[in-house]
This record gives C-alpha cells, sequence and structure tokens, in this order.
C-alpha cells in the first residue's frame, strides 16, 4: 500500500512509518519469523527509494534482516517431502505464523521469496560495495527451474534469467576484488583482457537462451546492461604501470596497457549509454513501478559517464568521449521524465520522491557542465584528494542535501531524501583509482 500509494507523499510516509512500526514490533520484539513478514520486508527494500533518507538508511541493514529471516525459516535449502517437519511461518497456502506443520518446504511461494531475496541482497551488495550476505548456492538455481517449468504467475518463466545475471555480477566483484575493505588483487593487463571476455561471453550466452519477448522486461534489460558495465568497469581501476614494473621496459608493453584498458573503457561507456536510454525510453507508467534497483543502476551509469568523460588521468580522448557520452542531454532526458512524473508543481506542494531526483539530476548537469567547461577552456586536470571509496550510487545520494531556503521550503515539508551539499566538481575530481584502498595492476 505504501508503494502504491506515491500519488499521495504523505499518506506514502504515515503508511512507511505504520510499516516500519510492525516490522519492528513481530520482527524484533516478538521474534516472529514468517514467510508474510519476509515477502512484506522484501517489498518494501525493493521499492525503498520512495522513502530513502541518507542519513538514517537502513537498507543494507534491513536486507541483511531479511537474509537472516529467510536461513531462519529454512527457505534456502530443500526438505524432504512428507517428513512432518514443522515450518517455521509457512502455511499450505505459503503464508502464516509461527509453528504450522506443512509437508512440503519447497513451496513455489517459499522459492520465489528465496529468489527475491538472494536478487535484492546481491544487487544491494554490489551496489553499495558491502558483503553479500547470501552467496549464490545450487538451490537458488534448482528453484528457478522449478518455477520457470510451473509457470504458476506470469513472472515465473523469466525469474531464471534474472538469477543467472545477478550470479555472474557476483562472480565479476569476486574475481576483480570490487570492495575488498584491504590488500589488493594483482592482475596484469593480459589476465584481465581475458577475464573481461570470458564475463563478456557469459553475459552474452545468457542473453541468447532466454525465451522471445523477456527483452521487454526493463528490469532485466536494465540488469543486463548494468552487469556489462560492471564488467568493464575494472578499467576505471587498473593502475599505470610504474617505471620500475617490467611491462615498462619495452615501448610495446606499455602500448599494450594502453591499448587494453583503452578498449575496456570504451567498452564501459557504450554499457553505460545503453543502461540509461534503456530507462528513459520507457514509459512515464513504468517508470512508476520501477524498483530501486532500477534507479540504482541508472545512477551508476551516471556516475561511470561522468567518471570516463572528466577523467584526464584515464588517457582517453577527453574531448571524443564527451561528445560520444552525451552526458548533458542525457540528463535533460531524465530531468524532463522526473518532471512528468512528480505531483509537486507549486512550492507549497510536499516534494515527492520525484522532485527529489529531478532537483539532482539538475545539479548534476549543471555542475558537470562546469567542470567540462574548466577542462576545456584551461586545458587542466583540476585534481584532488581521493574523498569517494567507489563507484557506489549511494555515495551520490550521500552528497546531496537541498537548499530549503532556495527552494522555498517549509521545516515541516515532507522530505523522502534528506540531501546533502552535492559538488559534482568534487566528486569527480577526487575519484580514487581504487576500491577501499585496493588496487587492481
Amino acid at each position: 500500500m505504501a508503494m502504491a500509494s506515491q500519488r499521495d507523499p504523505a499518506l506514502q510516509l504515515l503508511l512507511e512509518q505504520e510499516f516500519r512500526e510492525l516490522l519492528s514490533t513481530r520482527a524484533i520484539i516478538e521474534g516472529e519469523k514468517s514467510l508474510d513478514l519476509l515477502q512484506g520486508l522484501l517489498v518494501y527494500l525493493a521499492w525503498y527509494h520512495f522513502y530513502f533518507k541518507p542519513h538514517r538508511q537502513q537498507i543494507y541493514q534491513l536486507s541483511q534482516l531479511a537474509v537472516a529471516m529467510a536461513v531462519d525459516l529454512e527457505i534456502v535449502k530443500p526438505t524432504n517431502k512428507g517428513s512432518g517437519t514443522t515450518a517455521v511461518g509457512v502455511s499450505d497456502s505459503g503464508y502464516g505464523r509461527l509453528g504450522q506443520e506443512v509437508n512440503e518446504w519447497s513451496s513455489l511461494e517459499a522459492k520465489r521469496t528465496l529468489l527475491g531475496c538472494y536478487y535484492l541482497s546481491t544487487c544491494l551488495a554490489i551496489a553499495f560495495r558491502k558483503p553479500n550476505g547470501m552467496r549464490f548456492i545450487n538451490y537458488i538455481e534448482t528453484s528457478g527451474l522449478a518455477l520457470a517449468e510451473a509457470q504458476a504467475t506470469a513472472s515465473d518463466s523469466s525469474l531464471i534469467y534474472v538469477i543467472r545475471i545477478q550470479r555472474l555480477a557476483e562472480e565479476v566483484g569476486s574475481a576483480f576484488g570490487y570492495g575488498e575493505p584491504e590488500g589488493s588483487i594483482i592482475l596484469g593487463a593480459e589476465r584481465i583482457q581475458l577475464s573481461v571476455r570470458a564475463f563478456r561471453t557469459q553475459l552474452q550466452q545468457i542473453m541468447e537462451t532466454w525465451p522471445v519477448g523477456i527483452s521487454k522486461s526493463t528490469s532485466i534489460m536494465m540488469a543486463y546492461q548494468a552487469t556489462l558495465i560492471y564488467i568493464h568497469e575494472v578499467g576505471l581501476h587498473m593502475e599505470n604501470p610504474t617505471p620500475t614494473t617490467s611491462l615498462l621496459r619495452t615501448r610495446h608493453g606499455h602500448q599494450t596497457f594502453s591499448a587494453t584498458r583503452t578498449d575496456i573503457l570504451l567498452g564501459c561507456l557504450e554499457a553505460a549509454k545503453q543502461c540509461i536510454e534503456c530507462f528513459i525510453a520507457l514509459p512515464l507508467e513504468e517508470i512508476r513501478i520501477c524498483t530501486l534497483m532500477e534507479l540504482s543502476r541508472l545512477t551508476y551509469s551516471v556516475i561511470v559517464l561522468g567518471k570516463l568523460t572528466t577523467d584526464i588521468s584515464l588517457g582517453l580522448d577527453i574531448a571524443t568521449v564527451q561528445q560520444t557520452a552525451n552526458l548533458g542531454t542525457y540528463c535533460d532526458s531524465v530531468i524532463r521524465t522526473l518532471g512528468d512524473l512528480t505531483t509537486t508543481k507549486t512550492d507549497h506542494d510536499i516534494k515527492d520522491m520525484y522532485w527529489h531526483f529531478k532537483y539532482v539530476f539538475g545539479r548534476v548537469k549543471a555542475q558537470y557542465e562546469e567542470r567540462i567547461e574548466r577542462i576545456t577552456r584551461y586545458n587542466l586536470d583540476p585534481g584532488g584528494q581521493p574523498s569517494l571509496k567507489d563507484l557506489s550510487p549511494l555515495q551520490l545520494l550521500d552528497s546531496l542535501e537541498v537548499d530549503a531556503t532556495n527552494n522555498n521550503e517549509a521545516e515541516s515539508s515532507y522530505m523522502p531524501l534528506d540531501l546533502q551539499d552535492f559538488v559534482w566538481e568534487d566528486m569527480l575530481a577526487d575519484w580514487p583509482t581504487s576500491l577501499d584502498g585496493s588496487s587492481i595492476s
């Protein structure tokens, strides 16, 4: 109900608060573990952007609660039929309370919940560069295949492909050490190039196996494009070899490294463009039901394009890349779309989530263009000290703040995004060459 009431931000806020109180009472105070409570939590997390407040956001924490609940409910593994096992919170219909006995653990409802839990946990871990509380296991694939065979609902046949894309993204993160808290994973240019090609091939094979018409699914296509970006993101973290390394002892060795990195970066640029185009091509009503995953992928794509078009140290032809990326035009398209979606039409209206995102992208575009002008006019790289740890969209939102005075916003107004001051120039100028202190060279 909270998600469906997006046209009434005040009502949505009240419903969200009621859900949080209900969740804390049943899950924390009463210690309840039930499939319906877990499903409610997953739905809440899927559209968390309607209630997102960076200064107190709990999305990762709540996703781990969902994982823990799934483990306690034992839906993460098959159970022998007819064993008389007491299911924790699962009834014959897939819903219920504690202590109800069922004859079949692996119900279709439980399988869908497991897949949803894995999908959300993996997406959030990748987007925010946090440890993933639910790694892929074979039973997840088995559950996806069982749902595809049963086709009890319209979406059952496509879930297996979403899961396979997420599994590949999980493998990419592990291979390239994205988000490693300490240490570094040393990979040579040739090894990185072979890995990128192998991951691209696997992703292409997944696409070639899905049914006709599945490409119309927004979530699947944006997941596909975002994973393609994720595969090529390694190019942003490849450090140029130092003169003491064997690679620079020959001119050919240095040229090989530069060519490899350039190819990977251009692949990253193209994938980011495709992901943004996938979003802006959507009808307005379809964007209204987009989940946090789609919006985080849109933001991720914009961050990557911003990095590619303003970081002189990457060794790309900045002028050509800027023209190819066309980030300003993409921002204009997103801003127009968000303007059509928002219910905030006057200064006296409560500002909804779409208004805040429109404001964010307006600031992004203005400060991005200011940075481009500085680079073009003075032919300088502003440089700066690293302040961002990774490419997480969460950090863009963390660095935003709506100026209540300039936007004529009363103190009592509902602000789902309690944004902090955002400086796009600083964000890109201070971009690190590594993730969380790790480097790939």
